[in-house]
C-alpha cells in the first residue's frame, strides 16, 4: 500500500509527517490522511512524491489499490471530457498488468528499504 511507502519513506529520509508534508506542498494534517490509508492518492501527488524523492511513477503506482487507480483514471476522462459526449473507458489489460508487475517491483522497493533502516 502506499500508505506503507510513505512512511517507509519518511523514516528513512529522517523527517517528521510535518516536514513531509511541507516537501510535498502541503500540510501535516493533508499529508497523514495519506500516510494513514485515509485519502487515496491523486495523480499529482504521486508525481510530487516522485520527484521529491527520486523514486519512478510506476514504482509508486504498483502500491496503490487498482481500485483507486481505477477512480483516479475515470475521474481524469470525466473531468476532461466534453459533458456531452458519452466516453465509455476501459483500460487496456496490458495497463492493468503492468500495474501489477509494478506492485511487485514495488514491493521489493520497500523490502530493500526496510532493510537498509534495520541495518
Amino acid at each position: 500500500m502506499l500508505s506503507e511507502i510513505l512512511k517507509t519513506i519518511r523514516k528513512v529520509n529522517h523527517l517528521t509527517q510535518e516536514q513531509m508534508g511541507q516537501r510535498l506542498h502541503m500540510s501535516q494534517s493533508a499529508y497523514c490522511k495519506y500516510e494513514n490509508d485515509k485519502t487515496p492518492p491523486s495523480v499529482g501527488l504521486l508525481k510530487n512524491i516522485s520527484e521529491e524523492f527520486n523514486i519512478k511513477m510506476d514504482e509508486l503506482l504498483s502500491h496503490i489499490d487498482n481500485e483507486n487507480v481505477h477512480f483516479e483514471i475515470d475521474k481524469a476522462i470525466v473531468d476532461n471530457a466534453n459533458p456531452r459526449e458519452n466516453h465509455d473507458f476501459t483500460p487496456p489489460k496490458e495497463k492493468l498488468e503492468m500495474l501489477l508487475e509494478n506492485q511487485k517491483k514495488l514491493n521489493s522497493l520497500i523490502e530493500r528499504i526496510l532493510n537498509k533502516i534495520n541495518l
